[in-house]
């Protein structure tokens, strides 16, 4: 399960390599291994990046964030 942390919390934490992969989820609990998912805004507040209140659907959009290399990450091109 991925960890979900309060922004402000996790940037002490987190290390300074580089950011290798970038996504979106709809879900706080459903990102990727090895992913950390931005949850909380520095003010407290929910980082959700799709505000809805269409219908009284809760749709919902979260940034995560990996550090991991790995191939699937990177691509080689030769020019």
């Amino acid at each position: 399960m991925p960890e979900v942390r309060d922004l402000s919390d996790a940037l002490s934490d987190l290390s300074m390599d580089p950011i290798t992969g970038v996504g979106v989820v709809a879900s706080r609990n459903r990102a990727p291994t090895g992913y950390d998912v931005v949850s909380q805004t520095t003010d407290g507040l929910d980082a959700d990046l799709w505000k809805d209140g269409l219908f009284k659907s809760k749709v919902t959009r979260y940034l995560c964030f990996t550090r991991v290399f790995s191939r699937e990450n990177v691509s080689l091109n030769n020019y």
